[in-house]
């Protein structure tokens, strides 16, 4: 657990022991007027401890977890980058502190993918094609990792927040980190713009040859809107195809499928936004 917990701890006891000085200095016999006594300064006390936990998450452990952040490329760049990005990550992570290290974790992948994503997307948009490649190559790679694990194949595939990271071993998971660094490097050093705004239609047929090129069956793309409802391995092996044809592109190739499916995500996301107003 974190050291907050302590705090409450050490709060508690501040409470029984200055009841026990009151009832002392007051000389209270009666077991009422002693109970009052306790639970008066318990409910006082309780606030307080609450506001100097959330004020030690803020000023002592969310710097370290900037700082441990830091230690990572991906990170680094984008604080460098979007210096208020590290403040949000601080408030981020003094809200979801107070659980086991692993509930953090856990947590913290669930709440910063769609956080991360304001920023990363941007970024995306300008990145070069031969970053894009090797982001595809290192996804089938992952992706045939789990072959033996269909579920994780599948929730990995569609970037479920059900995947957990702590699945991926580690080297792995540095270095998807590393080359999503290297996509966001790439805009900023090499940036490469869309060349070609295309229709989901378009795509799809890039998508179907690469398929037929490399000797698939470019049919298996009508399961994928559906692959979360089918039998795990039958999904799995149809994952692992899809991502062996972006894998086995060229670069211009990635670079226009990569980039179009950001656009048409963005798009989404904003006709649900508008949807809710």
């Amino acid at each position: 657990m974190l050291p907050t917990s302590s705090i409450s701890v050490v709060f508690g006891l501040i409470a029984f022991l200055l009841s026990k000085i009151i009832i002392y200095k007051l000389g209270l016999k009666n077991k009422q007027h002693r109970t009052i006594i306790y639970i008066a300064l318990f409910i006082f006390i309780i606030p307080i401890s609450a506001y100097i936990s959330i004020k030690f998450k803020q000023a002592v452990l969310a710097p370290k977890f900037i700082a441990q952040l830091k230690k990572e490329k991906l990170y680094a760049l984008i604080f460098k980058l979007h210096p208020e990005a590290e403040k949000e990550f601080e408030q981020l992570f003094t809200e979801i502190s107070g659980s086991s290290r692993d509930k953090i974790i856990d947590k913290l992948h669930t709440k910063t993918e769609p956080f991360m994503r304001k920023y990363l997307n941007e970024h995306f948009l300008l990145a070069s094609n031969e970053a894009i490649l090797k982001k595809f190559q290192h996804k089938l790679k992952v992706i045939e990792n789990f072959r033996d694990k269909p579920e994780i194949c599948v929730s990995y595939h569609l970037d479920s927040p059900d995947f957990l990271k702590k699945n991926i071993p580690i080297e792995l998971l540095r270095k998807e980190s590393d080359l999503i660094a290297d996509l966001i490097e790439s805009s900023i050093t090499n940036p490469s713009k869309m060349t070609k705004i295309a229709t989901p239609q378009q795509v799809t047929q890039v998508i179907a040859y690469s398929y037929q090129s490399n000797g698939y069956n470019w049919k298996e793309l009508k399961e994928l809107p559906n692959i979360q409802n089918l039998p795990p391995q039958e999904a799995c092996r149809i994952a692992v195809n899809f991502n062996k044809a972006l894998a086995n592109m060229n670069p211009v190739q990635a670079g226009y499928v990569f980039k179009n499916i950001i656009k048409f995500q963005s798009n989404a996301n904003k006709e649900s936004s508008s949807d809710k107003i």
